[in-house]
């Protein structure tokens, strides 16, 4: 070949080096087609290293970093909600006063019966029927203790409804400022779901309702507990001194 001819071939050479992408720092390196697995310009057994890919942090605009602070302010009202709910529920398990008025009657009229049997039953037994009289009026006495428990009970039940609807109103507040910042903003980040806040707002209302009818119920019952005893206590009475 010619000296004109390797001239020409040498610039042919360069100028497809242009064409498929040169350094830009005059170096002429070849770039390569994946620069992870490169091996053109490494020694055997080696590889070109490459530089993770790196990404813009996202930055909020005021109104959506509004939205965002109502939105965490929900989510503590929300979670407020849920602590006084269980407060609620807590303050409502009167299981054990309940037994407790139910066993008293329980032995009330027990005792009674006994004591109607020992003094009309046949042979007559006065030291059977004081006895008798006596624990109908310990269980009377009982079961007045256990009314007492009741209503205290129940008030607890009522008081703890203040936190709840607290709570409740402080949630209605901030979903609705919540709404206001999400209706200002035209591109708002995702939030809670208003849906679920709602759902949130009436089991709360549906717990307040029920809870204070439980309540109702309970004090009615403590009344009529109370009633049953007190004529307990008088039955037990009138028949020691008639029998003996």
């Amino acid at each position: 070949m010619t000296v004109r001819l390797r001239v020409l071939a040498a610039l042919g050479a360069a100028a497809a080096l242009t064409l498929t992408g040169c350094s830009s720092d005059g170096s002429g390196a070849r770039p390569t087609a994946a620069a992870s697995s490169s091996t053109d310009s490494a020694g055997p057994g080696t590889s070109t290293p490459t530089s993770p890919a790196t990404v813009a942090p996202v930055s909020l605009t005021p109104g959506q970093q509004r939205v965002m602070a109502a939105n965490r302010t929900l989510t503590t009202s929300l979670f407020t909600l849920t602590s006084a709910s269980a407060g609620v529920r807590t303050a409502s398990n009167l299981a054990t006063q309940r037994q407790a008025v139910a066993d008293a009657l329980a032995a009330g009229r027990a005792a009674l019966a006994r004591e109607r049997a020992s003094a009309f039953g046949g042979v007559r037994d006065c030291t059977s029927v004081r006895d008798n009289a006596a624990a109908t009026w310990s269980a009377a006495a009982r079961a007045r203790s256990a009314v007492a428990a009741e209503g205290s009970g129940t008030a607890r039940m009522r008081a703890s409804l203040g936190p709840l609807q607290a709570a409740a109103a402080r949630v209605t507040s901030d979903l609705a400022a919540l709404r206001s910042a999400v209706a200002a903003e035209a591109h708002p980040p995702t939030v809670l779901s208003t849906t679920e806040v709602q759902q949130a707002l009436v089991a709360a209302s549906t717990l307040q309702s029920t809870t204070l009818a439980d309540a109702a119920a309970t004090d009615a019952k403590g009344r009529a507990a109370l009633g049953n005893a007190a004529q307990m206590s008088g039955s037990a009475s009138t028949i020691a001194s008639k029998a003996c």
